[in-house]
């Protein structure tokens, strides 16, 4: 997938993701990202195309190249994530490549930089980003929280996603660690949620038995 805005120091021709201008004095920026995936091939490293998303007003190109294989978007809070996701998940899916050379599925990083919810339910996912598209690999992460809000909670449920894997990555209370969910659609536990890693602070909203994790690149 490859993005494209004016205020790009390199140029970027044949674009998907066109940003107009700015908005209330904010400007979004796309850049490249090297090395965030780990790829097929050694030495090589994965080149992403890296986008700070402000605002919502965006034009989506159908007709445009795939160059790149990953990317990630960043949002300064969630309230921005859930709109432009409930508006242009569709035509996001449309612009995963369908060719890959590096990577072993194509991949899409979500970083929501600060949020004023206190659960992830599948209800949540399934309203943002659960797009059909059965090859992607979808990882969010979820940083700071709102001052005076409790601690983001994951709920273990189904998970019924139609694309191949999902990680939700929470940040903890004490800044250094993280809380790491994952969902696949590739093992014997097909849609279940499970933690792969917990912050102290967080309480399961549902008992959980021994399970077998399994982590897909």
């Amino acid at each position: 997938m490859i993005f494209k805005t004016m205020q790009l120091d390199d140029s970027l021709a044949n674009s998907c993701f066109n940003f107009n201008g700015t908005k209330y004095g904010r400007v979004n920026r796309c850049g490249i990202k090297y090395g965030d995936y780990k790829t097929y091939k050694p030495g090589v490293q994965s080149k992403c195309m890296e986008c700070i998303i402000h605002y919502s007003d965006i034009m989506i190109r159908s007709n445009c190249s795939k160059d790149f294989e990953c990317a990630t978007l960043i949002f300064h809070s969630n309230t921005m994530f859930e709109r432009v996701f409930r508006k242009y998940r569709d035509a996001i899916r449309d612009l995963l490549p369908t060719k890959l050379e590096i990577l072993s599925a194509p991949t899409l990083g979500i970083i929501v930089n600060s949020y004023n919810i206190t659960k992830i339910t599948y209800e949540y996912i399934n309203s943002t980003v659960n797009m059909d598209a059965p090859n992607a690999s979808i990882y969010i992460t979820f940083k700071k929280h709102s001052e005076g809000l409790a601690p983001l909670t994951v709920q273990y449920d189904w998970y019924l996603i139609k694309f191949r894997f999902l990680s939700i990555n929470v940040q903890c209370q004490d800044g250094n660690s993280w809380a790491n969910y994952q969902v696949s659609t590739a093992t014997s536990n097909l849609g279940r949620l499970f933690p792969e890693s917990e912050c102290a602070e967080f309480t399961p909203t549902k008992p959980v038995g021994s399970y077998k994790y399994c982590y897909v690149d």
